[in-house]
């Protein structure tokens, strides 16, 4: 009978510590870089990150009558911070300063809504980035970045699913800022 005590309060303890772990999705998208070296270093810009997110974490899920929170592993504004710096070195532009161009990334947003039924789930990613380049001359150029990730799989979305819908959406949108030529003529306009 004691056995049986004993075995009931340690299974108690394994669900109650499990059903209260903290979620966390690890955000690692691939960085993609533009092919193309336009500048020749003597340029300089200097990026600062602007968070306008509503809300900080990236979803909460109804999951068996309990509200969860899903967090990302680190700060999406850092790793975009990141992508940027490295995709204006890769375009021949220097990270310093004071300098002659501006650019403030401001991060709009990074949401997943999880819909979960009986048979399957569903999991919708949406992000949005805007880029303001300020000039030397008083000059502004703004570009913004969108991507939507929409899937429907079988059974329950787990971390798993999850962070591969998030990371293939910010790669998605990755991409589309390392191929805008937009932002590189505006600098080259203007210096």
């Amino acid at each position: 009978m004691l056995k049986k005590i004993y075995l009931f309060i340690f299974i108690l303890f394994i669900t109650t510590s499990c059903s209260q772990k903290r979620h966390v999705v690890s955000l690692e998208p691939k960085i993609i870089l533009p092919i193309q070296k336009i500048f020749s270093n003597s340029t300089s810009i200097n990026i600062n990150i602007i968070d306008n997110r509503v809300k900080k974490f990236l979803s909460e899920i109804n999951h068996n009558g309990k509200l969860l929170t899903i967090n990302l592993s680190r700060d999406p504004t850092y790793l975009m911070k990141e992508v940027i710096e490295k995709q204006m070195i890769a375009r021949g532009l220097k990270i310093k300063s004071p300098s002659h161009f501006n650019v403030f990334v401001q991060f709009n947003k990074l949401e997943a809504k999880i819909y979960e039924g009986t048979l399957h789930h569903n999991i919708i990613v949406n992000s949005s980035i805007n880029l303001i380049i300020t000039a030397p001359n008083g000059l502004i150029k703004t570009r913004s970045y969108t991507r939507k990730f929409s899937t429907q799989e079988l059974l329950s979305a787990n971390n798993i699913k999850i962070q591969n819908a998030v990371n293939n959406t910010l790669t998605d949108l990755i991409s589309d800022m390392a191929n805008d030529q937009e932002i590189l003529d505006f600098i080259n306009q203007n210096l």
